[in-house]
């Protein structure tokens, strides 16, 4: 009788899930830190001239988004 397989013909047997956790920084995927902004209250009065560095420095400003 044929065994039923674990994962899907198609699916790689090398996922992120399946390799060891020392494989150092050389596979290492960039940390992503979520934080709800939902309730933010910005400082700034957005016009068509406000830049993206303008709405940069005001999350800056924002308790917990110091390190953007």
């Amino acid at each position: 009788m044929d065994k039923p397989a674990d994962k899907p013909v198609d699916m790689p047997s090398d996922t992120p899930s399946d390799m060891p956790s020392d494989q150092g920084d050389q596979n290492s995927a960039p940390k992503i830190i979520k934080t709800d902004i939902s309730k933010l209250k910005l400082d700034i009065t957005s016009t068509n001239n406000t830049s993206k560095n303008d709405v940069l420095e005001a999350l800056k400003k924002q308790e917990g988004l110091e390190k953007l």
